[in-house]
């Protein structure tokens, strides 16, 4: 069959779900080409990265190869340090997702935190060079995501120049998924954010659940933010913003300017797919207000907990996703699959996703023995 759209990104199985979900055959291109992309996907294939990035010359080759006949692109994780490979991948193409140039502003730490002080909207202090006393503040790369970027600002460290500084600020890791058509924003779910420590990664993405302990009038002035970043950015489609949760107000960190990992979380609220709602966001339209779910969705990555080892032999329970496609010697700190639980409450569901990461890293290490 041929393919409708075209999706590249670090991992495209969550865009590729939601697209199957409402009929659309897709091509893929991303690192993994796991077990579930190469279901829900016309044709997948896995391209060769280095340090989390796409190989350029491989994606383009790959694209124009699997995709002869241009069709639409829709671009996921990725390309907010890559936005060269973007511009050249949307040449010829339509172009589903933000621009290059959208994705640089969006990213660029002068601009982005320039535009919330303009906007009146708080974050925590941001530094392009390191304090003189970084204690408290945290290193991130511009462009960087997953959390695996991020680690404790270090007197004497050598830190490359894409490097910024923030000031660590406690409270609960959060985000909110939204739409946006260029002018506004639509907010489809918040979400609590989990990260845990991942060899020398302190930051990592763990996983998120599909709640957070927001009150009404926060939740309304986090939308209002929303919509005002993504008019001032010109953002369109899906997009994502994590941000720090007080007692009483919030602090934003960054804008992820694409679809984000808890598009799982929310896809099954909506009829037909967020993937719909995203190609017709794109294309200037914004749905009315999205009915919220009373079904409580939470998702948690599975990091390899030892070294290289054999998994072929086992099974995955079928609560796991991201099935490796080829399950031997994943090296430490890797992800090897993401487990999943749903419920009526956050406390069970993160319960249940405890017990079911704990299980499958004790079968990891059980095999590797």
């Amino acid at each position: 069959m041929t393919p409708s759209h075209l999706i590249i990104a670090t991992t495209g199985r969550a865009l590729a779900r939601s697209a199957w979900r409402s009929g659309h055959p897709v091509a893929v291109l991303d690192l993994f080409a796991d077990q579930d992309t190469r279901g829900y996907a016309t044709v997948c294939q896995r391209i060769p990265a280095s340090d989390w990035n796409l190989d350029a010359a491989a994606t383009v080759r790959a694209a124009n190869e699997i995709c002869p006949v241009p069709v639409p692109l829709v671009t996921g994780s990725g390309f907010e340090n890559q936005p060269a490979l973007l511009d050249a991948l949307a040449r010829g193409r339509k172009l589903l997702g933000n621009s290059a140039e959208t994705v640089t502003a969006s990213k660029d730490p002068r601009h982005f935190f320039a535009l919330l002080d303009r906007l009146g909207i708080a974050h925590p202090d941001t530094s392009l060079t390191l304090p003189d006393d970084p204690t408290g503040w945290l290193a991130k790369q511009i462009g960087g995501s997953g959390g695996t970027h991020v680690r404790p600002a270090l007197i004497g460290e050598a830190y490359p120049p894409d490097t910024y500084f923030q000031r660590h600020v406690g409270g609960v890791c959060a985000s909110v998924l939204f739409l946006a058509d260029g002018r506004h924003a639509r907010v489809v779910g918040f979400n609590e954010i989990w990260s845990r420590s991942v060899g020398n990664t302190p930051f990592a993405y763990a996983g998120a659940v599909n709640r957070v302990a927001l009150a009404p009038i926060l939740r309304s002035r986090i939308a209002a933010d929303v919509n005002a970043i993504a008019g001032a950015l010109g953002l369109v489609g899906l997009n994502g913003m994590d941000f720090i949760v007080g007692r009483d107000e919030y602090r934003v960190l960054e804008i992820n300017p694409r679809p984000t990992a808890t598009l799982d979380l929310h896809d099954d609220q909506v009829a037909g797919s967020l993937f719909d709602l995203h190609v017709s966001a794109c294309a200037g339209t914004l749905p009315p207000a999205l009915h919220i779910s009373n079904t409580v969705r939470a998702h948690a990555v599975v990091y390899s907990p030892i070294g290289a080892r054999q998994t072929r032999s086992l099974v995955f329970p079928d609560w796991c996703s991201d099935l490796p496609a080829d399950p031997t010697g994943i090296p430490i700190g890797m992800p090897v699959c993401t487990v999943n639980a749903t419920g009526g409450n956050v406390s069970e569901v993160a319960r249940m996703i405890r017990q079911r990461r704990a299980l499958l890293e004790n079968l990891l290490m059980e095999k590797a023995a």
